[in-house]
């Protein structure tokens, strides 16, 4: 009998032990949505570290997040206002989000890495001069070449916002430490600025999956002629309803060459071909898994869905839109008529 009641102790003792190990490396995050706002925020990583998408459930505009984090991982979060933010998680540390309609991103706050952004993003708030940002973020980087939020700076005020030169990317970049330097944004964007010798406008080769799951580059698709890419996901509803108007895109431009090409960001590959079975629009579909982290991402200055890319036949990249409308103005002004009238 004491042989038994010694084994469940142990037995005991060892459920604890797992227990006590499964909570370690825990990040927090509280979120209040100053609205009530119950939509969900979907939540996605902005490098290979966190490699699917989740989903924040908030209740009347309140929210617990947890994930288990062995490193500082940064994750997008996407609202279905459009907005979105960065959060960088650490392990054993609660952060709070505050999330107003009156400031374009949420104050977020707790960690290292969340403090100096919160506080570089206060700091440049009425800055409107491009030149302005650049000598912030050479400070940034001087006094912290090993923050985990450069290559966000570099990302969102350098590549999104403004169409920095090569020379600038890379004298911020020159300043980073040797760990960040091999970030994977950052070594597709210096791939990029070499291919070009300038800005960003060259899209580094993306291997897609079609829905038997084969591999292929999106640049061989078009057979080298004009091609819209629609980046979507199964899981994103705005961008799957957008996504039913692009088959008839091309019947606008009668006399333009124009390849429709919708790419997803899905992660689960049977999710995706389910969801485009079930809504097919007549076009060959593609998805990168990849999602985030793709080069379809990070080398193009896409940071929401739905959006839409305009490639050249010398697969250079001709401009982003996040509508439709903008997509039809930049077709219009960038692609030539080369079909004649009969």
């Amino acid at each position: 009998m004491k042989r038994y009641t010694s084994i469940i102790k142990i037995l005991f003792f060892c459920l604890a032990l797992v227990s006590c190990n499964r909570q370690k490396n825990i990040f927090t995050l509280e979120g209040t949505i100053e609205n009530g706002s119950s939509d969900s925020i979907i939540v996605v990583g902005f490098d290979y570290r966190f490699n699917r998408a989740d989903t924040i459930r908030p209740v009347n505009g309140e929210f617990t997040y947890k994930i288990q984090v062995d490193t500082i991982t940064p994750l997008l979060l996407f609202h279905t206002d459009g907005t979105r933010d960065i959060v960088f998680a650490e392990k054993d540390i609660t952060s709070t989000l505050i999330k107003t309609d009156s400031t374009e991103y949420s104050i977020i706050s707790g960690g290292v890495t969340n403090n100096e952004l919160t506080e570089f993003r206060i700091s440049t708030a009425n800055d409107t001069i491009a030149d302005d940002i650049y000598a912030k973020i050479d400070t940034f980087v001087t006094k912290d070449p090993f923050s985990e939020a450069i290559p966000y700076l570099i990302y969102e005020y350098m590549v999104v916002r403004n169409n920095a030169t090569a020379s600038r990317i890379n004298s911020v970049i020159d300043k980073m430490s040797g760990l960040l330097q091999d970030h994977q944004f950052i070594l597709d964007l210096t791939t990029n600025l070499r291919k070009k010798g300038g800005t960003s406008n060259f899209l580094s080769r993306v291997a897609v999956s079609d829905t038997a799951n084969n591999k292929i580059q999106i640049t061989d698709i078009s057979n080298r002629g004009y091609q819209v890419v629609y980046v979507w996901a199964s899981w994103h509803e705005q961008s799957r309803k957008a996504r039913r108007e692009i088959a008839s895109l091309p019947d606008s431009f009668p006399r333009k060459e124009l390849r429709m090409t919708p790419v997803s960001l899905d992660t689960n590959f049977e999710r995706w071909k389910k969801a485009t079975e079930q809504d097919s629009i007549g076009l060959q579909d593609y998805n990168d898994n990849l999602c985030w982290n793709s080069r379809l991402i990070t080398t193009t200055g896409i940071y929401k869905i739905p959006a839409y890319l305009l490639l050249s036949s010398q697969e250079t990249i001709l401009g982003v839109s996040f509508t439709k409308e903008d997509l039809i103005k930049l077709i219009k002004d960038k692609v030539p008529d080369t079909i004649k009238e009969k």
